[in-house]
């Protein structure tokens, strides 16, 4: 046990060193004296990782699923490389053969996998399941917000609301915030979608995609002069849409500034000739 734990210490100084292919061989030769090692094979994986070995983990990990043990710890882990390299018909193939009931954050990742493949009841299902199965965990908040924009994707936006008040009760974010506008936005509800929206834009600046929901809002909102702000940052900050800029025109064109919406209006068409806002608010312009 001491030559156990010396070996993996020595690897894990080379892997601190940044010696990469002296820590694989330690792990190597550990593995080759000890094949039930788990620690072993589980920090070996880590590190191929690590190397953008991505195969070699995986291999490695089936190996030893299949020919040593079919155990759970080594499943999740595997799992989670399949998610977090986003191969997620894998890591629902994996992580399926787990019971619930010995791992429950299993059911976080199958949620978050089917969510990723837009499968959105199985998604839900998962979901709630977890929660219904693990009262403490670090992945409430995040189950709350999926089930959230899975809720706001299938368009039961009473059910969105629920669950994103549920998430803002754990953390108050820009996230919750930006959530909570969309589903104002959808819901017709559009001065209170601009309030979250402006709540969201001072929580994270950075998060350009606020703007051009903001601007939207207001738009549909009818004050124009903010709409106009916000979408003009927006594409002033990004490489922004067809959409975006359609929009920026429309803003525009109903503050009088027809030049300035024929501009964006050209824009728009450039970048998708199809736009109908664009084609239409061009021959508004025009007349």
């Amino acid at each position: 046990m001491i030559q156990i734990d010396y070996q993996l210490k020595k690897a894990a100084d080379f892997e601190a060193q940044g010696k990469f292919l002296h820590a694989v061989q330690v792990y190597h030769t550990l593995i080759g004296e000890h094949q039930d090692n788990k620690l072993a094979y589980i920090r070996l994986a880590t590190l191929y990782d690590r190397m953008n070995k991505l195969e070699a983990s995986v291999n490695l990990l089936r190996k030893y699923i299949e020919t040593i043990s079919d155990d759970k710890d080594i499943r999740l882990f595997l799992g989670e490389i399949f998610l977090k390299n986003s191969r997620w018909d894998e890591a629902i193939e994996v992580l399926s053969a787990i019971l619930v009931e010995e791992q429950p954050v299993v059911s976080f990742f199958l949620g978050f996998g089917f969510f990723m493949l837009k499968e959105y009841e199985f998604a839900k299902i998962h979901f709630t399941n977890f929660l219904a199965s693990n009262a403490n965990s670090e992945y409430h908040y995040e189950t709350y917000i999926y089930l959230t924009k899975l809720s706001i994707e299938t368009e039961a936006y009473e059910d969105a609301l629920n669950y994103v008040k549920l998430a803002e009760k754990m953390f108050a974010s820009w996230e919750t915030n930006q959530l909570s506008g969309v589903i104002f936005y959808n819901q017709g509800m559009f001065y209170h979608a601009t309030v979250a929206f402006e709540k969201a834009i001072k929580q994270n600046e950075k998060e350009l995609s606020l703007l051009e929901w903001a601007g939207k809002a207001y738009l549909k909102l009818g004050d124009f002069a903010n709409a106009r702000k916000y979408l003009l940052k927006f594409v002033e900050s990004t490489d922004a849409n067809s959409e975006a800029y359609s929009f920026l025109a429309l803003a525009c064109m109903n503050l009088q500034k027809s030049d300035e919406a024929n501009n964006y209006f050209e824009i728009a068409l450039n970048l998708d000739p199809k736009n109908e806002v664009a084609l239409t608010g061009k021959k508004k312009c025009a007349k």
